[in-house]
Formats: structure tokens, C-alpha cells, sequence
């Protein structure tokens, strides 16, 4: 009853004022030149970057738009309907099903040209893709036929004939959608309730329950041909199984961000909003969000593991190339970068990153990526004066590395190299290396100072069973990969790493499968086990990225796993109905077991129920 009294507000108060507000604003042509919308593109998306949740507006044109028409109902089941005209709205989220559908889709070999390591990909890179998948409709099975008419939206998700009897979801997708010739705009609340009780030994919590509420909504649409924006807010309140607050001064728990502790619950908000401008060869972005680099989930190179942040990005993509600038801030750590120095947990410094990436498709089975980044913090000493960004990394196409060693090597640098080669039909393996740092002369010695990380992984996607994908990882880090002598410059977002989700000096194995198939219906299973020697309070054995390199405890004989040696199981387990689109109701499992050689054995078991609205599941890890 809600849900229908808020339908039909919607429908019949709210969208026809704003259809009228449109169609009287005065909207001027859209400039075509690509200068100008390159400085179009950055302003608005610096706007975004200090304040991403804010609106789109148009005031400022003076050619009136055309009327606009009812949009018509998409249909909820197979039966084909017109095709929009552009599909270039907004940004996938980075576990969007579209991305596993397209990487399903390229195992089995079925997309030779496709560059999917640079994720998220916005909607008009999604569409060419699935346009260039529809060329195949032949290859493909009638459930997978049924999820490219979904995603290319000539039929709509599962629930939608059922929302549309309350006059919502008119394009089949989302709660709110208008379009024109000139403009889409679609809206959708975001939400996410889950509750359950926690079964656990030595974490202090018996008898409890763990629950979340998440309540925010999102934005998204294209104005003119090129223009695209993306905008998402939402506020937390949450209750973990386990705590994992950091360190007193530091209020920040994994993955969140700035978070108030308040007894044993969370407090938090996610805000993520990007405007962004794609042409046949270009796509310029510019708000706050995240990334992942590099085939595979748990990416060495640069991983979504960490919060959102404000960042431009410049996507150049020729044929079987794609090339991709990334600058970024960060919320740096805010540790002692010396043993004697006392940290300044009041303040959280900003640092900013500077990366590059070359994709490749050197066959149609084999993918060749070249990866670098800079993180630097402002920082005055006997090396460097500066105060903010350094222009020096802005050139798009030089080699960091040399640009920082010119400047007498003050800053964390990375490179990294990675490959994805698809054996046979249905079986892709793929790998990735990075090194921090290197001396030949050191080979053997375990210094400390010769540092790198490595993941190999296989997908295996059955072709008698499309609809099903298995990922396999190993994951292997050095001590201090990540950290660097001034704490700031380390490779990290507020106290997560932006590489592997393991962090530094760990063993990680990790096991990953989903079923998606073409009904209402969808399931996934987590699986990790790693192996990590941890730090103490007072020695550093390169467990943690955010503690400086001059802490170490020594600089030769470092060993993998030396320190504390931790173990830890994880798992998580999910599966759900969509009863309306995107509102999906669901049933899991989360579980954790850990051995310390220093601390009791710690085991929590929790089974939940979940309901979540324009949201994916919400892993612990991916």
C-alpha cells in the first residue's frame, strides 16, 4: 500500500511538474565542438568532484526543448519492443551483473575486441558492447538472449508489468524515467535492511544481532548526445558482527570511509556523483567514485576494496587500445612517519595520485595491460616543496616513473604489468604483477626494500551452462608493498589499501562463483582463506601499508608471513527474487573464523534476510 501511495505521488504530482519545468526552461543547442565541451566537461566535473550530490541544471539555455511524450511501457517479459535511440546514461556500479554478464560473455569467447579491465565502464561503452555482442545473437543460448534484450532494454526486468499497473516504472528499469530528444533522466531510490542473529565465539557479542539500514536514492541520465552524469547518495546506519573500528583517533572502519562510532553501531554515508563526456574515441569523467583495474576481482594494481574518491579520468579508446589517465585524491594516512614522531590524528591530509594504464588486445584471446602510478602528498623538505597537486604528473602520455625520479624520487611509485588469455572456450586465465621496489644487486638477500605482489586467477564460465561463473585467485604480497617512508605518500585511501584486498606481507586464496539466470532469481558464493604475519602495536613487520617504512623492524632477512601469523577464513553466501526491478528480496550468510598465534581464536556465524532497492549484495570484500 506504501509503495503504490508513493506510485502514484510520483506519477501523477511530481513527473508531470517536472515535465512542465522542462519544457518550459530554455535550453540552448548543445555546442559541438569538442574543445568546448572538453571545458564544458571539467568544470561541471570539478563542481561534482567538491560536491558530487549536487543537481543537474539547465536554466541557463534558451531554446525551448521539444515537447515531451509519455514514455511507453517497456514490456516486462520477452516479447521484443522498440529499441531506445541512445543508451548512454550514467555509470554501471562496479558489481553491476552487466559487468559479469559481458565478462561471461568474453570468456566464452564471444567478444574479441571488448576492453572490460577498466572498470566501472559507463552505459554507452556497456551499449557498444552489446551491440557488438548482438552481432552474435546466433551464438548465444535463449536465457542469454533474454538477458542482452534486458540490458540493451527492448524488454524490461522482472516485477516491471507488476509496477506498472501502479503507473511507475515506465521504462521497465526504474521507479522514475523521462526522455527526450535532447535529455533522459532516470531516478531510482536506493535502499538496503538486513537483520540477523550472531552466533560467536570470544568477540564479546553474544546474544546479539547485526543489522543495516541504508536509505539514499540516485540519479542518472544524458543531456545531448555526449553529456552523461551519475549521482548517488546515501546515509548508513549499521551494526556489524564484528567491530572493526581503527585505531582511537582514527574514526574510520574498512571500506567506509569517515564513520562515527556510537556504542557497537556505525554511522556513515556514501556519496558518489560523476559527469562525464564520450565521444567515439574519448570519454572524460570528472566526481568521485571508484575503480578497479586489471582482469580478476582482487586486483594488485588498483582495487575497489577502498572508499569512493574525487578524481578526472580520461578513457582514449582506438580499436584494440585503450589507454586511461587517472587523477586522484585521497584521504592519506595520518601515522607516524618516523619511530620518535608522535602522529596528528586531528587532521587527515590529503594526498593525490597520478595513473596510467595501456589495455591492449593483442589477439582475440589474449589482452596485454601495462600499468603505472605516482601517490604524493604536499610535503616541504630538502627534496620537495609542495603545497598541493604537481603539475609535473598532469602530462597524459609521459612516464611517471622518470617524472619522479626528476624530481629527486620523494614519491610512492608502482608499475606493473598484467595478461588475460583466453585458453579455450569457456576457460580464461589471467595474471598481474606490480613492483614497488627493486635493486638487483639485492636478489637473495631478502631485503626489505625489494618489493612486489603478484595474483594469478582463472574463469570458468561451463558453455552448456552460461549463466554460471567460477573465479579462482591466488594472491601473493611482499612485507612493505604499498607503504613508503612519509606516511602520506603511502598507496592508500583514508587506512585501506587501494591495491589487493589481502594487503601487504599475506597469502590470499579466494574462490568466487555466481548464478544469474534469466528468471528473477540470483545467487553467489564468497569464499577467502588468507594468511597475513601481522604487525604489533610497537613492530613493524610490513603487514600495514599506512605505517611508515622507517618503522621497520629490520631491513634484511625479511621473510613472507613473518610477524604474528593470522589466519583467516571467510564466506558469504547469497540468494535472491527480484519482485519488483532492482528491488530484490534476499537470504544469506556470512561467516568468519580467525587463529592468532598471540590472541584467542575468534568465529562468528551470521544468517540473514535482506531487502535492497537499486543496490548489488553487499560483500565484504568485493
Amino acid at each position: 500500500m506504501l509503495l503504490r501511495y508513493w506510485s502514484r505521488l510520483l506519477s501523477n504530482w511530481v513527473r508531470p511538474l517536472f515535465l512542465r519545468w522542462m519544457h518550459r526552461s530554455a535550453p540552448r543547442p548543445l555546442i559541438r565542438t569538442g574543445r568546448s565541451w572538453m571545458l564544458l566537461a571539467v568544470l561541471v566535473g570539478l563542481g561534482a568532484a567538491q560536491a558530487a550530490a549536487g543537481s543537474v541544471h539547465a536554466s541557463g539555455f534558451r531554446t525551448p526543448l521539444p515537447v515531451v511524450a509519455p514514455v511507453p511501457a517497456v514490456s516486462a517479459d520477452t516479447t521484443e519492443s522498440p529499441r531506445p535511440t541512445v543508451n548512454h546514461d550514467g555509470l554501471l556500479r562496479i558489481n553491476h551483473p552487466l559487468h559479469s554478464f559481458l565478462e561471461r560473455q568474453q570468456t566464452l569467447g564471444r567478444l574479441p575486441r571488448a576492453v572490460l579491465s577498466h572498470k566501472p565502464l559507463s552505459r554507452g561503452a556497456a551499449a557498444a558492447v552489446l551491440d557488438s555482442l548482438d552481432t552474435r545473437r546466433e551464438m548465444l543460448s535463449p536465457a542469454e538472449q533474454q538477458h542482452l534484450d534486458r540490458y540493451q532494454r527492448r524488454t524490461g526486468r522482472p516485477g516491471a508489468a507488476r509496477g506498472q499497473q501502479w503507473g511507475a516504472f515506465a521504462n521497465g528499469h526504474d521507479l522514475i524515467s523521462v526522455r527526450g530528444t535532447q535529455y533522459a533522466i532516470q531516478a531510482t531510490p536506493v535502499a538496503y535492511g538486513a537483520v540477523g542473529p550472531v552466533a560467536e565465539r570470544n568477540l564479546s557479542r553474544a546474544g546479539s544481532t547485526a543489522w543495516q539500514g541504508t536509505f539514499g536514492a540516485r540519479t542518472y541520465g544524458r543531456l545531448g548526445r555526449y553529456v552523461f552524469f551519475d549521482v548517488e547518495a546515501t546515509a548508513t546506519r549499521e551494526r556489524p558482527p564484528r567491530l572493526a573500528f581503527n585505531k582511537p583517533g582514527r574514526p574510520t572502519a574498512p571500506r567506509l570511509g569517515n564513520v562515527t562510532l556510537r556504542n557497537t553501531t556505525y554511522d556513515y554515508a556514501d556519496v558518489r556523483g560523476v559527469v562525464g563526456l564520450r565521444t567515439r574515441f574519448f570519454e572524460l569523467r570528472a566526481g568521485r567514485d571508484r575503480n578497479r583495474w586489471g582482469p580478476g576481482s582482487g586486483s594488485v594494481m588498483l582495487s575497489n576494496y577502498g572508499p569512493a574518491y574525487n578524481q578526472v579520468q580520461l578513457r582514449t579508446t582506438v580499436g584494440r587500445v585503450q589507454y586511461t589517465n587517472l587523477f586522484s585524491q585521497y584521504a592519506a594516512p595520518a601515522g607516524p612517519s618516523a619511530p620518535d614522531e608522535t602522529p596528528d590524528f586531528s587532521r587527515r591530509p590529503r594526498s593525490y595520485g597520478a595513473s596510467h594504464r595501456l589495455a591492449l588486445r593483442v589477439s582475440d584471446r589474449f589482452e596485454l595491460g601495462l600499468f603505472e602510478t605516482i601517490v604524493f602528498a604536499p610535503e616541504r623538505d630538502s627534496t620537495v616543496n609542495r603545497g598541493g597537486f604537481d603539475i609535473a604528473y598532469l602530462n597524459p602520455i609521459i612516464f611517471l616513473r622518470g617524472v619522479e625520479r626528476e624530481l629527486g624520487s620523494p614519491d610512492r611509485a608502482l608499475v606493473g604489468i598484467d595478461g588475460a588469455w583466453t585458453v579455450v572456450r569457456g576457460l580464461r586465465l589471467y595474471g598481474q604483477f606490480v613492483l614497488d621496489e627493486f635493486v638487483a644487486s639485492e636478489i637473495g638477500n631478502q631485503w626489505w626494500g625489494n618489493k612486489w605482489a603478484w595474483t594469478l586467477g582463472a574463469h570458468w564460465v561451463p558453455p552448456a551452462l552460461p549463466n554460471l561463473s567460477v573465479r579462482g585467485e591466488f594472491a601473493r604480497l611482499r612485507p612493505h608493498i604499498y607503504a613508503h617512508t612519509y606516511v602520506p605518500n603511502s598507496y592508500a585511501h583514508w587506512d585501506d589499501g587501494l591495491g589487493h584486498p589481502a594487503g601487504p606481507n599475506s597469502i590470499d586464496m579466494a574462490v568466487q562463483a555466481t548464478y544469474d539466470p534469466a528468471s528473477a532469481w540470483q545467487a553467489g558464493l564468497n569464499l577467502a582463506y588468507t594468511q597475513r604475519g601481522r604487525n604489533t602495536d610497537t613492530e613493524n613487520f610490513g603487514a600495514d601499508a599506512t605505517r611508515s617504512n622507517q618503522t621497520r623492524v629490520r631491513s634484511r632477512d625479511v621473510t613472507m608471513l613473518q610477524g604474528v601469523r593470522q589466519n583467516r577464513l571467510m564466506g558469504e553466501a547469497h540468494i535472491g527474487m527480484e519482485v519488483l526491478p532492482q528491488l530484490v528480496l534476499e537470504a544469506a550468510v556470512r561467516a568468519e573464523h580467525t587463529t592468532d598465534a598471540e590472541r584467542p581464536t575468534t568465529t562468528y556465524v551470521t544468517p540473514q534476510i535482506a531487502v535492497r532497492w537499486g543496490l548489488p549484495f553487499q560483500s565484504q570484500r568485493y
